[in-house]
């Protein structure tokens, strides 16, 4: 077990965690409930103080280090599932049809990770590239005719020159 604990945390029988001084290499504490662990204090560059605790026997700094670095990358994959892969918006009712969902929804999005790390673009490129292609068919197919749209850089159109429309 590597998680984190709150600065107030009470450990040593009474003793506030951020009382406690606590080595480099890592102090052992006793926490109610878990027994003896070994907690470490890492400190942000922004001046933030993160207290970890691991129940590994002899851990070194670099492999709590190693353990919080790849949570993060677990948190940050979340997020992105969440955010770009409308995981949240499946209105399935049945367990099936849910993880099915889930399966094609990251299928897709990993499909267009593999993309773009090919294309070296991001993410807001990918999209914009979609949405403007579908604006050209749009207009191509959809009644008006037009002799040219331009799309310049930072996303901004130009007006196109219309003819004459077809109603």
């Amino acid at each position: 077990m590597t998680t984190t604990l709150r600065k107030n945390r009470i450990v040593n029988h009474n003793k506030q965690l951020n009382k406690l001084d606590i080595s480099e290499e890592g102090t052992l504490i006793h926490l109610r409930g878990y027994g003896w662990v070994t907690v470490f204090k890492f400190i942000a560059k922004n001046g933030r103080i993160d207290y970890l605790v691991t129940n590994k026997e002899n851990p070194t700094r670099e492999y709590v280090k190693s353990i919080i670095d790849a949570r993060w990358s677990v948190e940050v994959y979340h997020r992105k599932v969440k955010q770009n892969c409308g995981i949240e918006r499946c209105q399935a009712r049945t367990s099936r049809a849910q993880r099915n969902h889930i399966f094609l929804a990251i299928s897709a999005w990993f499909e267009q990770h593999k993309r773009r790390i090919s294309e070296k673009i991001t993410l807001y490129q990918q999209n914009w590239h979609v949405i403007k292609n579908a604006i050209a068919e749009q207009l191509s197919r959809g009644g008006l005719l037009y002799t040219q749209i331009r799309f310049v850089r930072n996303s901004e159109v130009e007006p196109p020159k219309w003819n004459k429309p077809i109603f």
